[in-house]
């Protein structure tokens, strides 16, 4: 009980402490809600937000612009426009908003809605998008004098003119242009704060870097009258090192595989398959290139000349493996190669690149050109042994077997011939070696049964000529 009489006792107390404080505390609040609301009012008592100050009609409003920026949203190259997230600060004077001090108790600066007084009308030139400023939603600073400031965030999407000739390691540049759409330098004379805008609280971009950010003021004067403009110029330099990884390295690499295409070798059957698909890659990767680049003529890539190049010596390439193969195999056939053809491919462009022909000491051949094609019947004065021989004339009928299913009946008596030779004349250690003869006489499958009979003189001519061979050793 007592207690509970000496808690009531304590509060009782303490409101009678804190009533005062609150009831003098809240008067102070609102004597300055009271001072401010009555200086507002002696202020815009008489203002008209749609006109603009005037100093006894002589001059124009100095008006100072500043930028800083924020951050680089894109940079879209097909459509050249850029977005950027900047902050804005304007700064200039209106005479009809100045107070005494104090009169309002010593009250020197207050913060005003933008819808209240008159403001610039600033406006960004080469705008990309519909003007959907956000001005509104700030407010302004102004103080006794009539200085006001005006600092607000702005997205901006702006032209800029992209050259991508030396793509991806460009550099461009993008002007930001800021003056007013109603009223001439008599109006409103607009100057720069500074000659760089302000870097301070920049946000970095995954592909562009800023290099510099200047501003500069020009007049230009149409009709006579001067309209004073603030032009912010921002150039950044593009981070080529995803562009290198992704587009250009494999490219390289597909040209050089170009060249590994002449290297393999025609039996392989991949040639021709090998080129299309260079082709058929670079293709694409310029297809790539063809999304990022702006369908201008003004400045073409220097990368998309490159492509188009490779593009037309993959193509060439791809026709002189086609010829070349196409050669390959008539000569498998039995077709001639003119002895026009034959200085220029194995004598003039031979030495050109580095090529030797074979050892005509070593190698020396007796040619036979019938009607059929060219045939050409080696002589070599090497020793062999009968089982050799046998060997090699075996595996001539086998492979003739397998290509004609049936082999000439002089073909076989040519081959009987040779036996019958070697085993009568050669029965010391060493013996000239016929192999060449026997495996010449595969060559005959690619003839016809007419013209056997020139082969057939030719190969009975070879015979007797390894028999006067063997007469003399």
């Amino acid at each position: 009980m007592t207690g509970g009489l000496l808690q009531s006792v304590l509060e009782l107390s303490l409101l009678c402490i804190l009533c005062p404080a609150l009831t003098i505390a809240n008067g102070i609040h609102n004597n300055g809600s009271n001072v401010s609301n009555k200086m507002i009012q002696t202020v815009l008592a008489g203002y008209h937000k749609e006109i603009r100050p005037h100093y006894d009609n002589r001059g124009p409003v100095m008006t100072f612009l500043d930028m800083s920026l924020r951050q680089i949203i894109e940079l879209n190259e097909p459509k050249q426009t850029l977005s950027t997230n900047v902050w804005l600060r304007m700064y200039w004077s209106d005479n009809r908003l100045t107070w005494n001090s104090s009169e309002f108790s010593g009250i020197e600066k207050i913060i005003l809605p933008s819808t209240l007084i008159w403001i610039p009308d600033l406006t960004l030139y080469d705008s990309a998008v519909k003007s959907s400023s956000s001005m509104s939603k700030y407010r302004v600073s102004v103080t006794k004098n009539g200085s006001i400031s005006f600092q607000f965030p702005e997205l901006l999407t702006s032209l800029c003119s992209i050259d991508t000739t030396y793509f991806p390691f460009d550099t461009q540049r993008c002007n930001l242009t800021f003056g007013s759409w109603a009223y001439d330098a008599f109006g409103i004379d607009i100057y720069n704060v500074s000659d760089h805008g302000k870097l301070s609280n920049y946000k970095e971009h995954v592909e562009w870097s800023v290099v510099r950010l200047t501003a500069m003021r020009i007049a230009p004067v149409y009709s006579g009258v001067s309209y004073p403009l603030i032009i912010f110029s921002l150039q950044i330099k593009r981070k080529p090192l995803f562009y290198i990884i992704n587009l250009l390295f494999p490219s390289v690499l597909l040209s050089g595989v170009v060249i590994m295409g002449f290297l393999l070798p025609a039996e392989s059957g991949e040639k021709v398959s090998l080129q299309v698909m260079v082709l058929l890659s670079l293709s694409v990767f310029q297809l790539i290139l063809l999304d990022l680049m702006p369908p201008s003529s003004e400045t073409f890539p220097i990368i998309s000349i490159y492509f188009a190049t490779s593009i037309v010596l993959v193509g060439l390439s791809l026709l002189m493996t086609v010829i070349g193969l196409n050669v390959y195999f008539r000569g498998h056939q039995g077709h001639t190669l003119s002895s026009l053809m034959s200085t220029l491919c194995l004598s003039w462009i031979g030495r050109l690149l580095c090529i030797h022909r074979p050892d005509k000491a070593r190698k020396s051949s007796v040619t036979s050109k019938g009607e059929l094609g060219l045939v050409t019947f080696k002589r070599r004065t090497s020793l062999f042994t009968i089982s050799d021989c046998d060997a090699c004339a075996q595996g001539s009928e086998m492979a003739d077997d397998n290509q004609n299913g049936l082999v000439p009946f002089f073909m076989e008596s040519i081959l009987k011939y040779c036996r019958r030779i070697s085993a009568a004349w050669f029965r010391t250690a060493e013996r000239v070696r016929i192999c060449t003869l026997v495996a010449d006489i595969r060559l005959f499958r690619y003839s016809r049964l007419s013209k056997y009979h020139s082969i057939y003189s030719s190969a009975i001519l070879q015979i007797a000529w390894i028999g006067v061979c063997s007469i003399v050793q």
